[in-house]
Parts: structure tokens; C-alpha cells; sequence
């Protein structure tokens, strides 16, 4: 059970070099750790040849569909967040050559994952969404959404951005999991981030509703049973959409589990070999920070 304490817990973000943050990760007792039963409704890799069109993005993994890019032309890019991806589920790595760049200067561009209403595969009631992202420059003044599913407003769930802070802002059934208004720029910076978010609705007797923010591998917010949780229908919400107006940018792995994934099974962007070494920098301050007092 989620303890009182436990059902709202908040930590302040503090700028670190995501492939330091995640060099925890790295290590091969991580296989140790995975879930039994976890497996992925759709893993959307950005793979392609760079500097061509992307037309549909195929789904390497589950039974979700192809996402197809919607409202803009959107190109394969070089520029990943990592030479390759590691999986700590599967304990496998992935070679990664490259990302989807887009520009936001159309409206409503988009990569869309039709999703029947009811038993579709992305109506989980336990789920958890991660990707990489990397937001080099903002063309407008409005608060754009990364990601939705669903109503923005009713049964549905997303992240998008704050104006003019270009800080993060998860929720579920418009419940907010973490308004990041606070935190300047904290995506608006050319760097890559990881963004996950971890919700759990349904009802096994056993342990609360929660929602879960992770950024860049850090846990931001947790809330606990609350109105927009135990009100979140999973079976209503259509098609999930990766939203991309508004800013100028790249995204390098997006994946849907149907699990309640912790950070250390989150996907990892591995550097070349040469930066190898940025790994061994902060290891043990992040090993006590991610399990330590959150930050005041």
C-alpha cells in the first residue's frame, strides 16, 4: 500500500547530462531487476534512412499499429540520442542510427497510433509510456502537447509543455501528475531527455492508484489515489498521438508498455565508445540520489 507520505511526493529537478544520469542503468545486474510478464504493446524506434521522408513508423514490438505521420513533412535525421539502445527487460542492446526530426510550423503535425475505443491494444488500465526527445528551438507561444491519448480533457492522458517556462506537464484524466512551471527550460535546452510517465488504475484489491513523472531517469512526482485516477476509464480513449508543432526538434525511441515499469527498466541510450567514460562520472551520487530523501 502507498503510505500517506507516499501519495504525493515532489522533487526538484536538477540539470544533469542524461548520459550521466543513466549510467546506472548500464550495469548488467540490471536484468536482475525486470518484471516478470512485462512486455510491450509498441515500441516505435525511429528507424530509417536519414535525410528521407517519413511516411508510416513501424511498430518493432507488440500488437499496437504503425504510427503515420500526419500535417507536416517529417524526415529521418542522423542525429540519435545514442549509438545504440539498451533494453534492461530483454537485456538486449539495439543498434540506433537515427531519429525522426521534425518542425513545428504546421499545425496538428503529428505520428498517430489508431487505437479502437474498448479492447484496444493501448487501453491498459496499468501502462507505462517513455521516449526520448530533444527540443532544439520553440516557434510559438502556446503550450503544446508531446504526447496524448485520449481526451486532453476527459479519460485520457498526455504530456505537453508550459509557456513560457518549457517545463513539463504530465496528467491523467486531467488530473496534473507534475506541472513543471517552475523549472525553466528544462526541456528547451538541444540536449536529449528521457520523459516517462508510469500509471497504474487498476483495481487488485491490493495496492492504490498512483501516477508516476520520470525526467531524464529521476522520479519528479508521484500522486496517489485521487478523482482523476479512480474516474480514468482506459477503455474510452482512441488513438494515441506524438505531437510535434510548436517546436523544432528530434524524437529517438518512443515505447508503450503494459506494465508498471520502474527507472531502472527504462530504455537507455548508450554513447559512442569514446564518451564511454561519462558513465563512470557521478555513478555512485546518482545510485544514492535515485533511492535517497527527495531533493527539498
Amino acid at each position: 500500500m502507498i503510505s500517506p507520505q507516499e501519495k504525493e511526493q515532489t522533487r526538484s529537478y536538477t540539470s544533469t547530462p542524461l548520459l550521466t544520469k543513466c549510467s546506472l542503468h548500464l550495469l548488467p545486474l540490471l536484468a536482475a531487476f525486470t518484471v516478470a510478464g512485462a512486455s510491450t504493446v509498441g515500441w516505435y524506434r525511429m528507424e530509417g534512412t536519414p535525410d528521407t521522408p517519413v511516411g508510416t513508423v513501424t511498430n518493432s514490438s507488440g500488437p499496437a499499429a504503425n504510427a503515420i505521420a500526419e500535417g507536416a513533412s517529417f524526415n529521418y535525421a542522423s542525429a540519435v540520442a545514442g549509438s545504440s539502445i539498451y533494453d534492461p527487460i530483454s537485456d538486449t542492446t539495439y543498434a540506433n542510427t537515427s531519429s525522426t526530426a521534425f518542425n513545428g510550423g504546421t499545425a496538428h503535425s503529428e505520428l498517430t497510433v489508431t487505437n479502437p475505443a474498448g479492447s484496444g491494444p493501448l487501453n491498459q488500465a496499468d501502462f507505462t509510456v517513455e521516449m526520448l526527445i530533444r527540443l532544439d528551438s520553440r516557434l510559438t507561444t502556446g503550450e503544446p502537447y508531446l504526447v496524448t491519448h485520449g481526451s486532453v480533457t476527459t479519460d485520457g492522458w498526455g504530456i505537453r509543455v508550459r509557456n513560457p517556462e518549457n517545463a513539463p506537464i504530465a496528467f491523467v484524466n486531467n488530473g496534473s501528475v507534475w506541472d513543471g512551471g517552475s523549472e525553466p527550460d528544462v526541456l528547451l535546452d538541444g540536449s536529449w531527455h528521457h520523459l516517462a510517465i508510469v500509471v497504474k488504475t487498476s483495481d487488485d484489491g491490493n495496492t492504490e492508484n498512483y501516477a508516476k513523472f520520470y525526467l531524464d531517469y529521476e522520479l519528479i512526482r508521484e500522486v496517489g489515489s485521487s478523482n482523476p485516477l479512480n474516474t480514468y476509464d482506459p477503455t474510452v480513449s482512441g488513438s494515441l498521438k506524438i505531437l510535434t508543432e510548436d517546436y523544432i526538434g528530434y524524437i529517438d525511441e518512443f515505447r508503450y508498455s503494459d506494465s508498471l515499469l520502474e527507472s531502472n527498466q527504462f530504455l537507455v541510450a548508450i554513447p559512442e565508445p569514446g564518451t564511454l567514460t561519462l558513465f563512470g562520472i557521478g555513478f555512485m551520487g546518482l545510485l544514492f540520489g535515485m533511492r535517497g530523501p527527495f531533493k527539498k
